[in-house]
């Protein structure tokens, strides 16, 4: 077992949401689940997200730095990704990640997967923007 787990999955629980929807994606796109801890550790030695296991409050934790890279390891596709308005419409084959806002809290969710049951900041706040997610 690898020294510091607990700090990993308390780091997750709070702040890999959008981790978790793209993870969601892959799991569409593959047809099985994953270890979303393995998934993490091996996303985190490539460089495609930022943990910081020593600092459990540090704002930073869980940041996706290469949002396509995630998909594409799990994958083995290409992928392209977009941050869009509110206004803009899925396509046939894109998915979609809806960032909500609540006074100073923000969470990512779809309409398809939502990582976090009962989330207050989806439930009373409001979508701000979109990241759209298609094959190259």
């Amino acid at each position: 077992m690898q020294n510091g787990i607990q700090s990993v999955y308390l780091t997750m629980g709070e702040e890999a949401c959008f981790f978790f929807q793209l993870l969601n994606i892959a799991e569409k796109e593959i047809g099985y689940s994953l270890d979303p801890f393995t998934v993490a550790l091996i996303c985190k030695a490539k460089g495609y997200i930022y943990l910081n296991t020593n600092d459990l409050k540090d704002k930073q934790n869980f940041l996706v730095t290469c949002h396509e890279k995630v998909l594409e390891l799990i994958t083995g596709e290409e992928w392209e990704y977009e941050k869009v308005g509110t206004n803009y419409r899925k396509k046939i084959g894109e998915y979609i990640i809806n960032e909500y806002q609540n006074g100073s809290f923000k969470h990512f969710d779809s309409d398809s997967f939502h990582s976090l049951q009962n989330s207050e900041t989806v439930k009373n706040g409001r979508v701000i923007s979109k990241r759209v997610f298609r094959h190259k």
